[in-house]
């Protein structure tokens, strides 16, 4: 019983120290790292809630770029900052998913080394096809690329995009003619000239061009359909159960910054992601909110480590250095 009773005080004494922690907390600037600059999606989505969590919590909300290694950089800043809730990560399923098989060598571990505090945004990829391309559905165009292997020319832009190409080829059975380029926008020109056949790529890249009829958008990435095109079925509903492969923005805390905080910060960001206003905004900068809780995070930061690692062991891809 005195046992029982010690144990009893030592819960309750640790209960209000975490409440008056969070209570406290916080009592000067934090700051919000990421692995991107000024203009992408990630750097948008940061500056919309970081002034809305600056003004819920009193204390100014920094958003910081630490550019390198697909992120990389930034995400060793936070994993070996100190754990006091201070500093954060703006990170990715390409900090924690995809580099973990691109690299060589991390200097950072995706799940042991960070608190997963909350998921903020989602950006689908869409394939598009030239107009004068015969296949006008997605089924059309699988079953042309499947009636003529390796003719069909799919655009290879940026690592995600490419790898998006990948996982089609993988799960649908087809092979695709690769063609690889260093940015979307030589792509697109190639597409729009009838000398590329289809590519991924983002809503806001391609939707003005899709808007102005000059290329067709046959489906998108994103496991149920996107506010950004509704009217474009995904892959998943179009021959190809469980397909996904989207941009997802999480915000991660360095391991060991205690519960209270990451709770209360996961709170508030779900407070902010979900007010109408915000979602509106977001969406009409091309990223789709998308919030969960921190326990279904860490879920699906170790979904997103294994899919992309079969993906490389399947397409025998090697990881640079």
């Amino acid at each position: 019983m005195k046992h029982f009773i010690k144990c009893l005080i030592a819960a309750l004494g640790l209960a209000v120290t975490a409440a008056a922690l969070a209570q406290a907390y916080p009592n000067r600037p934090i700051r919000i790292i990421l692995g991107f600059g000024a203009g992408t999606s990630t750097d948008m989505v940061a500056r919309i809630y970081s002034e809305k969590l600056s003004q819920r919590l009193g204390q100014p909300v920094l958003v910081e770029s630490k550019l390198g290694a697909g992120g990389s950089v930034a995400t060793q800043f936070v994993a070996t900052s100190p754990a006091d809730g201070y500093t954060f990560l703006q990170g990715s399923n390409g900090s924690h998913g995809i580099n973990v098989s691109f690299y060589t060598k991390l200097n950072y571990d995706p799940v042991k080394d960070f608190e997963p505090v909350a998921q903020l945004a989602q950006v689908p990829f869409v394939l598009v096809v030239r107009n004068d391309l015969p296949a006008k559905t997605f089924a059309e165009f699988i079953a042309l690329a499947r009636a003529k292997p390796n003719t069909i020319s799919m655009g290879s832009t940026a690592t995600a995009s490419q790898l998006t190409g990948i996982l089609l080829g993988q799960m649908s059975g087809v092979q695709f003619n690769r063609v690889p380029y260093k940015a979307p926008s030589p792509a697109i020109v190639d597409l729009l000239a009838g000398r590329l056949d289809a590519m991924f790529d983002t809503p806001p890249s391609l939707g003005p061009h899709i808007k102005a009829g000059a290329m067709r958008a046959i489906a998108v990435t994103s496991q149920q359909r996107t506010a950004l095109m509704p009217d474009v079925p995904t892959v998943a509903e179009s021959g190809i159960p469980g397909f996904e492969s989207v941009g997802k923005q999480w915000l991660f805390a360095p391991a060991g910054t205690p519960k209270a905080i990451v709770e209360k910060i996961s709170a508030e960001l779900g407070a902010i992601l979900n007010a109408p206003d915000v979602k509106e905004l977001i969406l009409s900068r091309g990223v789709e909110v998308a919030t969960t809780t921190p326990a279904r995070h860490t879920e699906m930061v170790k979904e997103e480590i294994e899919k992309w690692k079969k993906l490389f062991r399947d397409a025998n891809m090697k990881p640079i250095d």
